[in-house]
């Protein structure tokens, strides 16, 4: 009994040593491809393969200390526990494995200098679903970085909605869908990176009502993938969902973090944003604009006609993302409609322009090579 007491305290207030992850097992070869892991730095690092790019499971900590700048997370509300037996999950077992008293860690942090709400579900506890407590501490998140006024970013892996189920489950979905609200009607942006898995509740709930959705290669995405299709049928995957348009980006994990940084530089715009060269480019004076050339001068220098339609067509013709490569120091695409699909003859995403972020809609027809890939920049209905 005073043994069952420790294990109890020591999960509640995180002392002691942690206890041995089971399910994070090292192991010799890679899975998927065959290729050997013993000394692969890589997949030390970041648990995935540097042959195939095979994507392991992390467990929560994992997450944090790969994308928190370090000793910047300060975790929040962890001594939350169920007062309803009914209400929780069989956690004891769970706890005592994970070191974890619930599903989510939540905290704030910095990435790449900006601070942030972080929020990371760790799949090993009861899958990653939510339940009372996953769902309050979530919401406290949101409320808390809407106080801050500060983005917050999530990394979301859950099994399917059958592993808790009833009412008080279920309230989890509209609970935290409601504190996000007030984020958004503050302005501050909301990023999810959906690990895999990422089905049941959590999918249907706050992971998809993001501003920017991330998700990792080869992820299982959907409500209840498994019951609805056969195993390989890949139309719950996460390429799937970039195909059809539900998500943003397909982002490998050794660059996630970077990414992350940009897209917070982007949206935080009294932050530095620096460019490839390390530089930073807010606050720099506007460059002189050269003498604008006489209306006569411009006049004698239009083509006719005919010659128009020809360099019109000419493979060679700079396209929307050729200027959107020398006009923007940095630049990231965001995919799909949420609806159908994601138009290749459409480029949008959001950039740094002297200083300032800016939304850009480029219409792109691509050069000889992609043009066709690119429809020859004709806009199907999911681009408009």
């Amino acid at each position: 009994m005073v043994r069952n007491l420790t294990d109890r305290l020591s999960a509640l207030l995180g002392r002691g040593p942690r206890p041995p992850e089971e399910d994070q097992e090292p192991i010799d070869s890679c899975l998927a491809c065959g290729a050997s892991l013993v000394n692969d730095a890589i997949y030390q690092q970041y648990r995935v393969c540097a042959s195939c790019r095979y994507h392991y499971n992390l467990t929560a900590r994992e997450r944090v200390s790969l994308l928190a700048d370090p000793s910047s997370f300060r975790e929040n509300h962890r001594s939350i526990v169920s007062l309803d037996p009914e209400a929780a999950p069989p956690s004891e077992s769970r706890g005592r494995r994970t070191g974890l008293t619930e599903a989510a860690i939540t905290g704030r942090c910095s990435i790449g200098g900006r601070p942030v709400v972080l929020i990371v579900l760790d799949f090993r506890f009861v899958g990653g679903t939510i339940g009372a407590v996953v769902g309050e501490k979530v919401a406290l998140a949101f409320e808390l970085a809407t106080r801050r006024k500060i983005p917050v970013v999530a990394v979301v892996t859950s099994g399917t909605a059958g592993i808790q189920e009833g009412v008080i489950s279920l309230m989890q979905m509209a609970k935290a869908s409601f504190a996000l609200n007030s984020l958004g009607e503050e302005g501050l942006p909301f990023i999810t990176v959906m690990a895999n898995p990422t089905t049941g509740q959590v999918y249907s709930s706050f992971a998809t009502l993001a501003d920017v959705i991330l998700a990792e290669p080869g992820a299982l995405l959907g409500l209840a993938p498994a019951r609805s299709s056969p195993p390989n049928a890949g139309v719950h995957s996460a390429e799937a969902h970039l195909a059809r348009g539900m998500i943003d980006r397909i982002i490998d994990r050794e660059k996630l973090r970077d990414l992350l940084t940009v897209l917070l530089d982007l949206t935080t715009p009294t932050q530095p944003v620096a460019d490839a060269e390390g530089e930073t480019t807010r606050g720099l004076p506007a460059p002189k604009v050269e003498e604008r050339i006489g209306e006569q001068r411009i006049e004698e220098l239009w083509p006719p006609a005919w010659e128009s339609v020809q360099l019109a067509r000419r493979g060679e013709r700079p396209t929307s993302l050729d200027f959107i490569r020398r006009c923007l120091s940095s630049f990231v695409e965001l995919h799909g409609d949420r609806l159908y699909g994601d138009d290749p003859s459409i480029v949008a995403g959001i950039g740094d322009l002297d200083g300032r972020t800016v939304a850009v809609i480029g219409q792109e027809r691509g050069h000889d090579l992609t043009s066709r890939e690119r429809h020859e920049g004709r806009i199907y209905p999911e681009g408009f």
